[in-house]
């Protein structure tokens, strides 16, 4: 969980879908598990796994090996399935798939562990429009695991002045969506306008700082959180908080030549 300390502004990635032509599109997924995971659990996450393959062969979606890395628990020696799970959720939020069909899953022995691999083919609604190309950001952090307490550095340079809001997705306290910059009561006030500085870039930094939710387990030591940075063209109104399906729906509504948005995972440890 993000507390704001003090409020700058943001930015980029993802794509959005019109109706237009459906595409099939065959693709298969695993998923490697140990005696800590159920057989069930891991035959979904290769399923939501495929289905993302699937959708990435039509929208362009690509997951970074940075993102691969956030997975990674403090130790680096296992990757934990909550981790896991959201991150592969997050990667189908760009895609309309109209149905799974032919979908096979079977389990196969590796070495000192067992895998779930699910194969299927889906139907996907293939988009109308596409990313503008002159409308990006790149965002960094400090780091990517923090403590109680840290300080979190958000760095964001741009192409374009745009209108910036981000969130702070905790798939761990009930799945909410909240609204940490610009952090205000105003409903007037929704989002920051970014603008060219005085060297004619576009480049802002946001100090945040780390804090453990009330509502995360007394008995776990680390959590998977999330940045969901949001530039758009155009002015929007936005909630405070979300639902993350409603959040979902919500960013679908807005056309993918006029947003970016960029996602940034980290572990909160303490």
């Amino acid at each position: 969980m993000i507390k704001n300390s003090i409020l700058f502004v943001p930015l980029v990635l993802l794509c959005s879908l019109g109706s237009a032509v459906a595409k099939v599109v065959p693709a298969s997924a695993e998923y490697l598990f140990g005696p800590e995971t159920s057989e069930n659990e891991a035959c979904e996450l290769a399923r939501n796994k495929a289905k993302s393959m699937a959708l990435s062969q039509v929208v362009g979606e690509k997951v970074s090996s940075e993102e691969q890395l956030i997975c990674n628990q403090t130790t680096g020696k296992s990757i934990d399935y909550g981790c896991e799970f959201h991150r592969i959720t997050w990667s189908m939020i760009d895609g309309d798939i109209r149905t799974v069909r032919n979908e096979v899953k079977k389990i196969e022995t590796r070495e000192g562990a067992r895998a779930c691999v699910v194969s299927l083919e889906a139907e996907i609604i293939e988009p109308i429009k596409k990313p503008d190309p002159n409308f990006d950001i790149s965002v960094k952090l400090n780091k990517t695991v923090f403590s109680v307490g840290d300080d979190m550095l958000v760095e964001l340079e741009g192409t374009e002045p745009s209108h910036l809001v981000i969130f702070n997705w905790l798939p761990n306290q009930k799945n909410e969506v909240i609204r940490i910059v610009p952090y205000t009561n105003d409903q007037n006030v929704n989002s920051f306008y970014l603008t060219r500085g005085d060297s004619n870039k576009i480049f802002h930094k946001f100090p945040l700082q780390a804090q453990w939710s009330d509502a995360y387990s007394k008995n776990k030591k680390f959590i998977d959180e999330w940045l969901i940075i949001i530039a758009t063209k155009n002015p929007y109104q936005w909630l405070s908080s979300y639902d993350f399906e409603k959040f979902k729906e919500r960013l679908r509504e807005i056309p993918i030549d006029e947003r970016r948005i960029v996602r940034k995972g980290y572990q909160l440890t303490r």
